[in-house]
């Protein structure tokens, strides 16, 4: 089958072909199969009208766009073969000209394929070292993590102080009305949490047990009820239990407590080793992801459309995923944060240009340098997906498909890839910034011992909490799953829209997850 190939911008093509008559008149029966249940002609029972009659009736073209999408697929993938081109967006296609019966049929295609690249410099990167420094603080900052999983709160005979937590019941009134949702009995609050609206636990420090006590407080302008944005209101309250934290000492017992280990010493040890495999982890990644993104600021491309929009739908998917796992929805998120899914996605497109260009990149020089895996590499991959994942390593690769093979072998490369950016660039000392002088506005603030409030949010939910993170949750572009998963599961990456080969993109997230 002849094809002819006219090249557009932004890594776009079209694609013309002709389709033989008898190939699409096959066509045409096939999509009549499909459709006559859906025709009614007088003398005829639904559905059993022959294609003439029906072609009489309706236009002898009724039958085109049923005809088209049935061989539409065979062609174009007969094309891009012929012109080793792939397909990475969902393509266009249309009748070059009014359809003839008994004639052949062309068609015209428009496609996003998979970007072309210029290479520019990728060796003799220059990259700032990261700091892979394990100090004692963060040792110590572990051990307070321990201490504080082990915290018992025992009841006090005092009034409320920051930090102890309460059993209170409460209710809400704006002038004299009572709202709805702000009333509860028997609720338990960690004083200094900051899950109430700002001002709320400030209010209950002096609070005594049994004592009723109203808490005035203003609503955030920016609140998710609106109702109540920016609205005076008081809170009634009264408290039942005041219970106060015993955190235990950090000495041997916790040791034996908290870990594996018999002594403080040891276990501190052990802590050091940790973080600094992790500290040593992170360096890694972060200068991989230095390296991919300076060779892609030196390589000429252009990232078609579809491959972007493809890349903002993962993103938007993987993000409401995410939200799932904290028992949440992408709804709830909106409504507390006030976009709507369709502004939440595009705020991710300059994201998702971003790492579509790395991932065409880094693919690009992996082909360049022509890095592969062997077939022990790729045993050996596999075995250590086996092991991330607690299932029987021989069972694991039996179950492996050829296709599940060649992913794990583009995982490999694209691993030897970031390695040989990083071990070809230069290493210099990260630069230390100038402290930046405070403005004179919030100086005087300072001086006037007025404190800005530093939390804007009305009383807290698990869906505000997630919205206070929404920033750090964006930088992730792929799925969670690793590569190791896409194994396993094949299809279920999600990333079709925009890959061109799915462990090659989240090879890029290993790199980009530094960030």
């Amino acid at each position: 089958m002849a094809s002819t190939v006219k090249k557009l911008e932004k890594s776009t093509v079209e694609i013309r072909l002709t389709v033989p008559a008898d190939q699409f008149n096959a066509a045409m029966n096939t999509a009549y199969q499909k459709q006559r249940g859906y025709f009614s002609v007088q003398g005829f029972r639904k559905g059993k009208a022959p294609r003439r009659v029906i072609e009489n009736f309706y236009g002898p073209d009724v039958f085109v766009e049923g005809a088209v999408d049935e061989v539409a697929p065979k062609f174009l993938e007969e094309a891009l073969k012929e012109h080793d081109l792939e397909l990475v967006g969902r393509p266009a296609v249309s009748l070059e000209e009014a359809y003839k019966p008994g004639a052949d049929v062309p068609l015209v295609f428009i496609v996003a394929v998979y970007p072309e690249v210029e290479l520019g410099a990728y060796k003799g990167l220059e990259l700032q070292k990261p700091d892979a420094t394990v100090t004692d603080e963060m040792v110590e900052h572990e051990l307070e993590h321990a201490r504080q999983d082990r915290v018992r709160y025992i009841e006090a005979d005092r009034p409320i102080q920051m930090g102890d937590r309460i059993i209170f019941d409460y209710k809400g009134k704006v002038g004299d009305t009572y709202f709805e949702g702000g009333e509860a009995k028997g609720a338990t609050l960690d004083i200094g949490s900051g899950q109430f609206i700002p001002g709320f636990e400030e209010g209950m420090v002096g609070v005594e047990k049994e004592q009723a006590r109203e808490i005035p407080v203003k609503f955030p302008e920016q609140y998710h009820a609106e109702e109540l944005a920016g609205k005076d209101a008081v809170f009634e309250v009264l408290v039942h239990e005041v219970r106060e934290k015993e955190l235990p000492d950090v000495d041997d017992d916790l040791a034996k407590d908290a870990s594996e280990f018999d002594t403080l010493a040891e276990w501190k040890e052990d802590i050091r080793a940790k973080l600094t495999e992790a500290a040593e982890q992170q360096a890694k990644v972060s200068l991989q992801n230095q390296a991919l993104q300076a060779a892609a600021q030196n390589a000429k491309l252009e990232i078609p459309d579809a491959m972007v929009e493809g890349q903002m739908d993962n993103l938007l998917r993987d993000f409401a995923q995410r939200l799932m796992y904290q028992g949440l929805d992408l709804n709830e998120y909106c409504k507390y944060t006030g976009m709507t899914a369709e502004q939440l996605r595009e705020s991710t497109r300059n994201d998702a240009l971003r790492r579509c260009t790395n991932q065409v990149v880094l693919d690009a020089i992996t082909k360049a340098e022509g890095f592969t895996a062997s077939d022990e590499e790729v045993e050996a991959k596999a075995e250590e997906y086996a092991k991330r994942y607690n299932q029987d390593p021989e069972t694991f690769k039996k179950n492996l498909t050829e296709q599940d093979r060649g992913y794990i072998a583009e995982d490999v490369a694209i691993e030897k890839t970031l390695a040989f950016l990083v071990e070809n660039a230069k290493l210099v000392e990260k630069k230390e910034e100038a402290p930046k002088k405070a403005k004179k506005a919030t100086a005087k603030k300072a001086e006037d011992g007025e404190e800005k409030p530093k939390k804007t949010t009305a009383k807290k939910t698990a869906a505000k909490k997630t919205a206070a993170k929404k920033d750090e949750a964006e930088k992730e572009t792929k799925a969670k799953k690793p590569a190791a998963k896409k194994t396993a599961a094949k299809k279920e990456d999600g990333e079709k829209p925009a890959a061109k080969k799915a462990p090659a993109k989240k090879t890029v997230k290993k790199a980009e997850d530094a960030e």
